[in-house]
């Protein structure tokens, strides 16, 4: 038998390190992606923002073109909840996703279920109202990004860095009504991209981020279930799109997988095959992660 709690782990360990490439690795340990909102909140105007802003390759995250849907399919003039946790991701993605919610002309109340970190931080202020978890982190740093380059590229990198975090800063200083030296303070706080300033849901109350907290049971835990993640066909599609034939995407993931061909229909599959193939699907969920990791050298 599969064993589904074994593999939502990998799935989250290499999730966790493909953030880690683009977000501060402290914010990333401090997420705790099983922070739900309350079924009793999920109703047809909720908007839910529980993933890294932006995109892979995989189809995870969440993109500035699904929040637009979203708006479209709750219509314009209708009020609507934006639930988020969330450790940040792409600023420019969430600069525009932060528009979207601002345009909106039904009022917009944003519920910070855990966290809002980076980027996401600035999409929760976008909220006519904005309330937090009291168990909640609202987190606020400088832009940052890896990068490499000549010394040009760099110095024209720091000055675009330094504009983003002017254009966040003034976010923030709109919703506390404070100067935005105080909030570059606040983002600058530690002189490190790992450091910034954590806010409790009572600091951020205090300092105007926020204009109230929530309810204890406006929050809970996400039940485990199976993923829909098939290792083997992400990696065959991945292999496709960087220009291998079909054939030769199957042969090399069967050579790392040391299993047989991808089209052997799933009902010929015997007892023991299935157990085998729980094992291969571990060994792919870790190819998988590297095959990535090569892509984005």
């Amino acid at each position: 038998m599969v064993n589904w709690s074994y593999r939502r782990m990998t799935m989250q360990h290499h999730k966790t390190e493909r953030l880690k490439r683009i977000l501060p690795a402290n914010v990333v340990d401090q997420w705790d992606q099983s922070i739900v909102a309350a079924e009793k909140d999920n109703a047809d105007n909720t908007i839910s923002i529980l993933d890294f802003i932006g995109s892979d390759w995989l189809g995870e995250g969440v993109t500035s073109k699904r929040i637009a849907a979203a708006l479209r399919s709750v219509g314009d003039e209708t009020d609507i909840v934006v639930n988020i946790n969330s450790p940040g991701g792409e600023v420019e993605e969430g600069l525009a996703i932060f528009q979207l919610l601002k345009q909106h002309k039904g009022h917009v109340e944003v519920r910070i279920l855990s966290m809002a970190a980076s980027i996401a931080s600035v999409i929760a202020l976008a909220g006519d109202t904005v309330k937090m978890s009291k168990y909640g982190v609202l987190m606020v740093h400088d832009a940052w990004w890896g990068m490499f380059g000549n010394s040009r590229d760099l110095r024209e990198a720091a000055d675009h860095l330094d504009k983003v975090s002017e254009r966040i800063s003034q976010v923030y200083a709109d919703k506390t009504g404070r100067p935005t030296q105080e909030m570059r303070a606040l983002m600058q706080a530690g002189g490190s991209v790992l450091d910034g300033t954590y806010l409790t849901a009572e600091e951020a109350l205090e300092l105007g981020f926020i204009d109230g907290l929530l309810g204890a049971d406006s929050v809970t835990t996400a039940p485990e279930k199976p993923t829909n993640l098939n290792p083997r066909k992400a990696i065959q599609q991945a292999l496709q799109a960087s220009g291998k034939t079909r054939s030769e995407a199957i042969a090399l993931i069967n050579e790392i997988s040391g299993t047989r061909d991808a089209a052997t229909p799933e009902g010929m599959r015997d007892a023991a095959e299935t157990e085998a193939a729980a094992q291969a699907a571990a060994t792919l969920q870790l190819a998988l992660a590297n095959f990535k990791l090569s892509l984005q050298k």
